[in-house]
């Protein structure tokens, strides 16, 4: 019985080895974990230092665990927004390009002032023959202002056109150039004889050729000379030296032909003066102030002419 019990056990055994070899042989070869490679030392490069830190109003930084949070939170709560769309980056492309104006060339007009006694030209303290009798004329000065071109597209005013005329034995100026006139048909001629009132009583503020101190101007009272003319008249002597400001006269000559005026160009324009009308309903008179003095200043658009 011991031998019968022996054997079973020693052939239920061989069984259970024959088992497992044939699920060993079922199952493959077994796997292997690989050995890991021993690690090499990494020379981590030295921090260099660091700049100041500038920290929010509230004291936290990014890196701070709450405000991570919170920063999630907010771009998980944040709803999904459409994507512009882009546009030029260059608005100049759309704007018009502004391009300088050049400055139109200007012309130049002259004017020329001819003195003249019973139609001949003016030779100081020459006697010549008049309605009124032989005048000679050694002094003569006046002032010409507030020079206008005339057209018919409009007047054109000169600034500062403050001019002395004179013919003295020291003195002698008869023309006038003016600058920077524009280009342009003119048909007329405006100017006054005299200073107007807002700068006949301020000679500290004088424009153009306006200056006091040159026997234009009175030594008693403020005020310019307006005209002045001097001589013989007969066998009598006249003085007028007119001012004050109800004396003050504007003129306009209408001109015989149209005055064409080019760019770049110098054109001339004569004005007449016939000296002998000036004595009409006045002679051989001292007149400075009252009706002898508004006399001769109501003559002056008999002395003036463009020819």
């Amino acid at each position: 019985m011991e031998k019968c019990i022996t054997l079973y056990f020693m052939v239920d055994l061989r069984c259970c080895w024959v088992f497992a070899a044939m699920m060993l042989a079922c199952s493959g070869p077994a796997e292997t974990s690989p050995v890991p490679a021993p690690k090499q030392a990494v020379e981590e490069p030295t921090p260099e230092p660091a700049g100041p830190v500038h920290l929010p109003p509230d004291g936290t930084t990014d890196n701070d665990p709450a405000r991570q949070v919170e920063a999630t939170r907010t771009e998980d709560a944040a709803p999904d927004r459409p994507v512009a769309e882009a546009k030029d980056p260059d608005p100049v492309a759309d704007e018009p390009i502004e391009t300088a104006e050049e400055p139109v060339a200007q012309s130049t007009l002259v004017l020329a002032f001819d003195h003249r006694v019973a139609g001949k030209p003016l030779v100081l303290e020459e006697a010549l023959e008049t309605t009124l009798g032989k005048a000679a004329i050694k002094t003569l000065r006046y002032w010409v202002t507030n020079i206008t071109l005339r057209s018919s597209l409009g007047d054109v005013a000169l600034p500062g056109s403050y001019y002395l005329i004179e013919q003295t034995k020291t003195e002698t100026r008869t023309q006038i150039t003016l600058h920077d006139v524009p280009p342009g048909e003119y048909t007329g001629l405006q100017f006054s004889i005299g200073v107007e009132p807002e700068k006949n009583h301020h000679l500290d503020q004088f424009d153009g050729e306006l200056q006091a101190g040159i026997s234009m101007d009175w030594a008693w009272k403020t005020g310019f000379i307006f005209f002045k003319m001097e001589g013989t008249l007969g066998s009598k002597k006249f003085v007028y030296h007119v001012g004050e400001d109800e004396n003050f006269k504007t003129l306009t000559l209408e001109l015989p032909a149209p005055l064409s005026m080019l760019q770049d160009q110098e054109s001339t324009l004569t004005v007449q003066a016939a000296l002998e009308n000036a004595f009409e309903g006045v002679g051989a008179a001292t007149a400075m102030f009252g009706p002898p003095a508004a006399a001769v200043m109501n003559n002056m658009p008999a002395i003036f002419s463009v020819p």
